[in-house]
């Protein structure tokens, strides 16, 4: 787990510490990456790198949550209908498309199911659909599906060389979504 912080000092070290972790994946495979490393790349101490991170994993945890909470945070995600919010979701994603290519490379694409599962609940168009079961304790359950569907997409995606297009995936969502929402089996 990294150390969540406001301070100024802490951020600008995680980022540094990020950007370095980044930059290295460019050039070697993350699980031949040390510590070490990350801390000359970042131009760090250990110290520094420890007193923010405890494992090199979470360094890419800190990221996928800065990605995730920029794009959370936008208002105009929140004002669109369920369609545009997922294009707008794939299109923002698209943005950091060679993030997405380092970490299929690096056959680390769970971290982004994790981080999506995290934070898939605070989506705007998710708590429509989570509020359709009349059991709340399977809410954890629908939340999975949801952001397991969305990262076996995006993976393909990546594997496909982002062929299709942000409209052709979000109409593909769209009708998973719609199928929650409208389904007979609802318990």
């Amino acid at each position: 787990m990294y150390i969540k912080s406001e301070n100024l000092q802490a951020l600008q070290s995680q980022q540094m510490i990020t950007d370095a972790l980044l930059s290295l994946m460019n050039s070697y495979q993350y699980n031949d990456i040390t510590i070490t490393q990350i801390c000359q790349e970042a131009q760090v101490v250990r110290q520094t790198f420890y007193r923010n991170f405890e494992f090199k994993t979470d360094i890419l945890e800190f990221y996928l949550d800065s990605i995730f909470k920029k794009f959370i945070s936008n208002p105009l995600n929140s004002q669109a209908d369920m369609y545009n919010k997922i294009k707008s979701f794939f299109d923002y994603m698209f943005i950091h498309k060679n993030f997405l290519i380092l970490i299929e490379k690096n056959n680390i694409f769970f971290l982004l199911n994790k981080t999506l599962t995290t934070n898939i609940s605070k989506f705007s168009y998710v708590p429509k659909i989570i509020g359709i079961l009349k059991e709340p304790k399977l809410d954890v359950y629908v939340l999975g599906y949801i952001s397991s569907t969305i990262c076996s997409i995006l993976s393909l995606w990546v594997k496909n060389d982002f062929e299709e297009s942000t409209e052709m995936l979000s109409n593909l969502l769209k009708i998973f979504f719609a199928g929650l929402e409208k389904s007979d089996l609802l318990l």
